[in-house]
């Protein structure tokens, strides 16, 4: 099935990200400079959980998205072909993705920085393989994993007896107030 993709360009090194909220985690490839890494115990899973994607380990990045802060996040080096911020990343820095106008949001900053979308593939990364038999049964079942809200027509209120506690201060009578300035 092909979908569109939100993909944003970081200001340094130029590198686009596919910005992807159904990936659990955040990648980058396996390029030719850590070919030389031997294989972490991590393993990640292909959305559809046809595949098993292997890891190298963690890299340190750095990116400048536009929105007037750094992001430092530690990225899993992974057999992917294209750089993807995952929703780990978004949560831990309060980014929104704003499918509607092509952005990403940055609730600290309420700066947004526009995007550029491209067709692509649906596949995600996830961090825990789909296709097992608890997903299976889950998948049979889904009101038991549905967000449940129930309309409500309890109102809450606070009666309270008296005086209010404080009130706006009020003009004195000027006979008073000639009174209180010739006494003080």
């Amino acid at each position: 099935m092909v979908i569109n993709r939100l993909y944003l360009s970081d200001r340094t090194s130029w590198s686009k990200y596919l910005i992807d909220t159904g990936a659990d985690v955040s990648v980058i490839p396996l390029t030719t400079a850590s070919k030389h890494l031997p294989p972490a115990s991590l393993q990640l899973f292909a959305a559809n959980g046809t595949a098993v994607i292997s890891t190298y380990g963690q890299q340190l990045v750095t990116l400048d998205l536009g929105l007037r802060r750094v992001f430092k996040w530690p990225f899993i080096i992974a057999a992917v072909s294209q750089l993807i911020i995952g929703a780990d990343f978004l949560r831990h820095y309060g980014l929104f993705v704003d499918i509607r106008h092509d952005r990403l949001v940055d609730s600290l900053t309420k700066l947004q920085m526009q995007g550029t979308v491209q067709q692509g593939n649906n596949s995600a990364i996830k961090a825990v393989n789909g296709n097992t038999k608890s997903h299976r049964l889950l998948a049979e079942f889904p009101s038991l994993i549905e967000a449940v809200s129930t309309p409500r027509k309890l109102k809450h209120s606070i009666i309270t007896r008296g005086p209010p506690v404080f009130s706006k201060p009020c003009r004195v009578h000027p006979e008073k107030l000639k009174a209180a300035k010739q006494e003080y």
